[in-house]
C-alpha cells in the first residue's frame, strides 16, 4: 500500500515523473510528455510537435496520471506545433478520462490550438 497526499493506492502504478524520450513518429514529428503531480492536481507539459498520434499519448498520459487527481492542467508553450489532428483525437475520445480529472485546463500560447471547445483556457 502506498499513501500519496492522503490517498492510498494498493497495488497500482504512480508515475510521479516520466518524460519520454524525445521521438520521432512516422510522421516525422517530435513529441515529448513530462508529467508533474502536485497537491490533487496533475500538470502535463507538452514539448514538440503534436498530432493526431501524439494526440492519443497525451490520452494515454492522462489516463495513467489521473487516477487520483481531481484537475489536468495541459502546459502548451514547449509546443512548436500543433496539428488539427491532434484536437480532433483529443476531442472524440475524451470519454476515455470519464470519472477522471475533467475538465482539462489548457495553458500556454498553443492551448487555444489544442482544445477541445469544452475545454478552459486558461
Amino acid at each position: 500500500m502506498i499513501m500519496l497526499q492522503g490517498k492510498q493506492f494498493m497495488g497500482e502504478e504512480i508515475l510521479l515523473h516520466a518524460p519520454q524520450p524525445l521521438r520521432r513518429d512516422k510522421m516525422g514529428s517530435t513529441f515529448r510528455v513530462h508529467v508533474h503531480l502536485s497537491c490533487e492536481s496533475v500538470h502535463l507539459r507538452l514539448e514538440g510537435d503534436i498530432n493526431g498520434l501524439s494526440a492519443y499519448e497525451l490520452l494515454d498520459a492522462l489516463k495513467k496520471n489521473c487516477r487520483w487527481a481531481t484537475r489536468a492542467f495541459i502546459h502548451t508553450s514547449n509546443l512548436n506545433s500543433v496539428h488539427p489532428s491532434a484536437r480532433t483525437v483529443l476531442e472524440t475520445n475524451l470519454g476515455v478520462l470519464e470519472g477522471r480529472c475533467l475538465p482539462l485546463s489548457f495553458t500556454g500560447e498553443h492551448a487555444g490550438e489544442l482544445a477541445p471547445r469544452e475545454s478552459k483556457l486558461s
